[in-house]
């Protein structure tokens, strides 16, 4: 697995803007996983590594990714290597998934760059590839790119005419002024700017590192692993959309909508996407916690809502074109059951070939009829010897 530094250049946005996230974040047990975004992020990144440091012969090496990546992912990390190509032609040094080091402002302050050109006295441009689709990425004063940025100018003695950072993202839906897809961006800036940045670093990691850091709510807190249990978003933003905890009883008395409209709305709304982003990271810690057995006065985990599906729709397939014809199918494919229960005389053909089957494990106030599970003792629950031998035939 790749190390990373406490005060990395990917959370540099948050721990800059909210030095206390740092402390509250050493609180929290070890992480058990990333997220699927994550994970195909850092494969996207895998294949334009592989690209760039088989430069000479990137077309076998794109047919190698091919058999192990999906297509698409190849293709976007092609055109990603074809911009990086075209834009370090006759350059001093072309540096791919390089190791940048910013120990001169704090011990163990590191970060590793896609891709960076070096054209001494010249431009520095540093590169990311950024895979995901959701959010845009702004090259603007952009705190992790200048944090690289400012660990390779400091080596070359800041030896540079300027910088360039610039931003390489095909999934975005971002569209230029002719209305063409925008998947480059970059922004340059001066080397006075840039070492005014290294002011910023080292102010950022002593507020992280004194007594009381202070913390601040905002758009940073977006992916901030500690955002459930984070008192800055759970008070502060709370108040500013107008939400008021009852002192004793613990219920939430939310204002009236007249009432809303008599208060700042511009701040309520800005509001919402910090309360739904808290909202949404608190229910995924409890779920968390409820999911490795850990009890939670009030709740409790239960089967999701089931949805009927074939029990052998090859089968199925077949009998219900004997009994219904061409009225069982949805071109090319057979109806649901409950669809094809709409048809006169297959209620009882639908019942006795479908089973009711739950999509996983939802959290619920007690209160709710379903019955509670334990997934702790789903997962020791006794095997029959039936059961296991078919398991062991399977495999």
């Amino acid at each position: 697995m790749a190390a990373h530094a406490k005060f990395s250049a990917s959370s540099s946005d948050r721990w800059l803007a909210c030095p206390g996230s740092i402390q509250l974040i050493a609180k929290l047990p070890p992480s058990e996983g990333s997220s699927p975004y994550a994970e195909e992020g850092t494969k996207a990144h895998g294949c334009l590594e592989v690209l760039l440091k088989n430069k000479k012969n990137y077309e076998k090496a794109a047919k190698m990714l091919l058999k192990t990546h999906p297509a698409d992912m190849v293709q976007y990390a092609l055109d990603a290597f074809q911009e990086i190509m075209k834009r370090s032609e006759g350059c001093d040094l072309l540096l791919a998934e390089t190791r940048v080091d910013l120990s001169f402002i704090e011990p163990g302050m590191f970060g590793t760059a896609d891709a960076v050109i070096v054209n001494e006295f010249g431009r520095l441009q540093v590169i990311d590839f950024k895979y995901g689709a959701g959010i845009v990425v702004d090259p603007e004063e952009n705190s992790q790119l200048i944090y690289y940025a400012l660990g390779v100018a400091h080596k070359f003695h800041y030896n540079f005419a300027d910088v360039e950072i610039v931003i390489i993202q095909p999934r975005a839906e971002v569209l230029d002024e002719n209305g063409e897809p925008q998947t480059t961006r970059s922004w340059v800036t001066t080397i006075d700017n840039l070492k005014e940045w290294r002011n910023k670093f080292s102010l950022g990691v002593a507020l992280c590192k004194s007594e009381n850091p202070p913390m601040s709510a905002g758009d940073h807190c977006r992916f901030c692993p500690a955002a459930a249990m984070c008192p800055e978003i759970s008070d502060r933003a709370l108040k500013q959309a107008q939400v008021d905890f009852a002192p004793q009883a613990g219920d939430v008395a939310v204002k009236s909508l007249p009432q809303m409209f008599e208060l700042n709305l511009p701040a309520v709304l800005k509001a919402i996407p910090l309360i739904e982003n808290w909202i949404k990271e608190v229910n995924e810690y409890a779920f968390g916690k409820l999911n490795s057995g850990t009890e939670i006065e009030g709740f409790k985990l239960v089967e999701k809502r089931g949805t009927r599906k074939w029990t052998n729709e090859a089968k199925v397939s077949g009998d219900a074109f004997a009994k219904f014809g061409k009225d069982a199918f949805t071109e090319p494919e057979l109806k649901s059951p409950a669809q094809l229960e709409k048809i006169k005389g297959a209620k009882e053909f639908v019942a006795s070939n479908c089973a009711t089957v739950s999509s996983g494990l939802t959290m619920v106030p007690d209160s709710d009829a379903r019955q509670a599970i334990n997934p702790i003792a789903i997962d020791f629950a006794p095997v029959s010897e039936q059961d296991w031998k078919s398991k062991k035939k399977n495999k």
